[in-house]
């Protein structure tokens, strides 16, 4: 599987919803170690960022939100929105 990426406007209610909905399914998928839901730095440009694991469990989301495919970011571009501690599972290109 590949990384997505979502980029939403500066509605800050846009933001809780996608952040709300990837985290329930992360919980319930038992939080997988190789998922993951990250923000581009610096933040202000509102790109999301969900490794392929999480693709696999937030298809669905990701293409309500117009996500699209898209490269892997390095892990020291992006900060964690919602992932296992650590994210070493995750499969982030390298600097």
């Amino acid at each position: 599987m590949n990384w997505y990426k979502v980029t939403l406007s500066n509605d800050v209610a846009e933001h809780t919803a996608l952040r709300d909905a990837f985290e329930a399914l992360f919980v319930a998928s038992g939080a997988p170690k190789d998922a993951g839901m990250f923000d581009a730095i610096p933040e202000w440009t509102h790109v999301y960022y969900f490794s392929p694991g999480a693709a696999r469990i937030a298809m669905a989301l990701i293409n309500h939100y117009a996500g699209v495919e898209c490269s892997g970011p390095a892990k020291s571009d992006v900060g964690v929105i919602i992932s296992c501690a650590g994210s070493d599972e995750i499969p982030f290109a390298m600097p």
